[in-house]
């Protein structure tokens, strides 16, 4: 069994992920909880808010280019595998699990 390092590529174990992304209608913040298991990252309880307006609506497009960023920054760090896990707090699908599951060697 490979052991888990708690620092890989620049993500802490146990650590909250806080991280700034720029969309066309603003600022996001995204907030998560980091866990490392052997080459695989995961962002746990993940937050997805905007930073300076009340509220405003993403399209499919920008939350795919946001997911494509995380992706791109776990698999510049070494990581193999990305797992995105959290529940929707807003939306058409509220209260919804999202668990999300990504190989990065295929990308």
């Amino acid at each position: 069994m490979e052991s888990s390092p708690s620092s890989f590529g620049g993500f802490e174990d146990g650590e909250v992920l806080l991280k700034e992304f720029s969309t066309s209608k603003g600022l996001l913040e995204v907030a998560a909880e980091v866990g490392i298991e052997a080459k695989t990252l995961k962002l746990q309880n993940i937050s997805i808010f905007p930073k300076d307006v009340r509220k405003f609506e993403l399209s499919t497009r920008e939350i795919l280019e946001l997911k494509n960023q995380l992706m791109q920054e776990a698999k510049s760090a070494g990581f193999e595998r990305l797992k995105i896990t959290g529940k929707r707090v807003s939306g058409a699908s509220f209260g919804k699990n999202v668990d999300i599951d990504i190989d990065l060697t295929k990308i």
